[in-house]
């Protein structure tokens, strides 16, 4: 032989190639179950997530609020951590064991191939990843204990809002009969209690069991499960699970049983699908006139403030300073404008759409806090001094429940201010006299405005109806949420954030 190492290197290089061959067909191979395994998890996930909505839905047509509760801590243990939910039908947990076993079957195959060409460094990566796979359904295939703390909380949550219901009622019965008698100084007295239960959470002296007796009880059932919990991961000796649940233990020894408190709750529970409904309609709140059409909107989708459509460079708003990093969307649909202090200074939000408009129907969804100190406003701004503010809240010391103003200004620089009568509104729907706040909770505020006049509306019901303030620019739409009396912190006992959530913001107009 001529050339033997020549030969030799070319037989190498023959050996070497058809092993790379059968290397690189193990790994797409592999590739392909991992492709089919991704699809497969896909659709699985899409069919457990409308399995959950669909229990959702019907939990909350039958008022079912645990259930409803429970579920919501499913979904959020299988978005967040891969859980599968316990009481998944058998056909979906068997779509899903199918999709596992077969990757895993893949992996053991490539596994086989690797070792047989001698290539174990790739065999122990892959045994490697399948090991981090198998954990990975393990954490999947759920946690009883947690479930067990899940099951507890639902039920404390479903519980307080019976609770709240009741001393609701009978706060409620008890002033319903002071005004048959005439007493004044009794109903005084009852506005007073309610307003610190409100607060606070404390039933007055004069409350007796079982309804005195059920917050504390509501209170202790749900630290004894928690106890529980941590005793039994200790056991297990699952120390960093055991030091979760007694640190979630301390938040939930601090939960306040408020109407507050349980209103936060059930806005949760119920934003989401809220928004779903609101989104797929995109219907203005009340009845418009013929013609009207959707011309421009933000449904705050994203993660950043749409900078094309607000404008967030203004620094102060009547000399209170303001900044565009107190402006931002939260991820769900909702833009956050938040009152910040910073180095002694207190900084509100304050943001300005780009575009402007002469009429229409202008329309918000958004909540506000109850807190001493800050002003809210959705308006309409001119760049001279037109204005038309649509919903202008102030919480004084001497107005509990929040104020709602509208004001027009005219182009002689006057202004004339609205306040309409929100008993009415209350009254139309709740039972509850004029306790509940505007800040409580999400509000629909709007105007139509026309070349004849304005009307506002509250949640859809029509609360003023006035003469048209003759202002002749087109308008531009203001969100402002700013301190209005010197130091917020000092006026309220609340703790940060202090947060304004806006839905969306939509413009209607004739063509």
């Amino acid at each position: 032989m001529r050339y033997p190492l020549l030969c030799l290197a070319l037989l190498f290089n023959l050996f070497a190639c058809v092993a790379f061959a059968q290397d690189d067909a193990v790994a797409k191979n592999l590739d392909a179950a991992k492709d089919r395994y991704d699809k497969a998890l896909r659709e699985w996930y899409t069919s457990v997530s409308n399995w959950l909505d669909q229990r959702e839905e019907a939990a909350r047509k039958e008022s079912n609020n645990k259930t409803a509760e429970l579920i919501k801590l499913d979904r959020q243990a299988f978005l967040d951590k891969d859980e599968t939910p316990e009481s998944l039908p058998n056909p979906l947990k068997q779509d899903i064991s199918d999709a596992r076993k077969t990757l895993i079957a893949a992996y053991e195959t490539a596994i086989k191939e690797y070792t047989k060409a001698s290539k174990d460094t790739e065999a122990t990566a892959v045994e490697k990843e399948l090991a981090a796979f198998k954990a990975k359904i393990a954490v999947s295939n759920g946690d009883p204990l947690r479930r067990k703390l899940n099951a507890a909380k639902a039920t404390y949550i479903s519980e307080m809002e019976k609770y709240l219901n009741a001393s609701r009622d009978w706060f409620e019965h008890r002033e319903e009969a002071a005004r048959k008698d005439g007493n004044k100084k009794l109903v005084d007295q009852i506005k007073a209690e309610w307003l610190l239960f409100h607060d606070k959470g404390d039933l007055p002296k004069s409350a007796q069991p079982p309804l005195s007796l059920k917050a504390k009880s509501l209170r202790t059932a749900l630290e004894n499960s928690f106890t529980s919990v941590v005793k039994e991961y200790k056991k297990l000796k699952k120390d960093e699970l055991a030091t979760a649940a007694e640190k979630e233990l301390k938040e939930v020894a601090n939960w306040k049983l408020t109407v507050e408190a349980v209103a936060a709750i059930t806005r949760e529970n119920n934003e989401e699908k809220i928004q779903k409904q609101l989104r797929e309609e995109m219907k203005p709140a009340v009845k418009l006139p013929e013609g009207y059409k959707l011309v421009w909107n933000d449904e705050f989708d994203g993660t950043k403030v749409d900078v094309e459509k607000w404008n967030l460079k203004r620094d102060n708003w009547v000399g209170h300073p303001v900044s565009k990093d107190s402006i931002y969307l939260d991820g769900k649909g909702h833009m956050i404008l938040e009152i910040k202090k910073i180095n002694q200074a207190v900084f509100g939000g304050l943001a300005m759409s780009n575009g402007k408009w002469k009429y229409g129907y202008f329309e918000t969804r958004m909540r506000t806090q109850q807190l001493k100190g800050h002003f809210a406003d959705f308006a309409l701004l001119g760049d001279r001094v037109g204005w038309i503010s649509i919903f202008h809240y102030v919480k004084a010391p001497e107005e509990p429940i929040g104020g709602k103003t509208i004001q027009f200004s005219h182009a002689n620089g006057g202004t004339t201010n609205f306040v309409p009568k929100l008993e009415t509104y209350l009254k139309q729907i709740s039972s509850i006299k004029a306790f509940q706040g505007i800040g409580e909770d999400y509000h629909i505020h709007s105007l139509l405005w026309t070349e004849k006049e304005c009307v506002f509306y509250l949640n859809g019901i029509e609360i003023l109806r006035a003469h048209d303030p003759k202002i002749n620019d087109e308008l531009a739409i203001e969100l402002l949420l700013s301190e209005d009396r010197n130091d917020l912190a000092a006026q309220d006992n609340r703790k940060p954030p202090y947060l304004m959530s806006v839905d969306y913001v939509r413009v209607f107009q004739k063509p």
